[in-house]
């Protein structure tokens, strides 16, 4: 029904239950909503950068 925030496609789309959606776009950013996808909250979003170890 909604968009993912910056216009990202899903590329995976996963129903927790009827309300809560889980979604990954090809930038690897996780996203869930939890009013059956009419809006959208970032759980993950890689980082920028070169990480060191």
């Amino acid at each position: 029904m909604g968009r993912l925030p910056g216009g990202g496609e899903a590329t995976v789309l996963t129903a927790v239950s009827a309300r809560r959606l889980l979604a990954a776009d090809n930038t690897d950013a996780v996203y869930e909503s939890a009013d059956g996808g009419r809006t959208w909250s970032a759980l993950h979003r890689p980082t920028t950068g070169q990480e060191h170890h």
